[in-house]
């Protein structure tokens, strides 16, 4: 499932405040290696690592 950018952003910001990878994983279905990918896009790149997310991902 493709997730928009303002989906990768809410998920993103609820780690950035504290909360477990583990638990958003079983919420939203999605893998812990792929919120675990997002934050780093966003740790790495800012708001464009989440944007352009799909274009980073391909190249890593």
């Amino acid at each position: 499932m493709k997730y928009s950018y303002e989906q990768r952003l809410i998920i993103v910001s609820r780690v950035k405040q504290g909360e477990a990878i583990a638990h958003l994983s079983k919420e939203y279905h999605i893998s812990e290696t792929e919120i675990l990918a997002w934050v780093r896009m966003w740790d790495h790149y800012g708001r464009s690592g989440l944007t352009h997310y799909n274009i980073y991902h391909k190249c890593l």
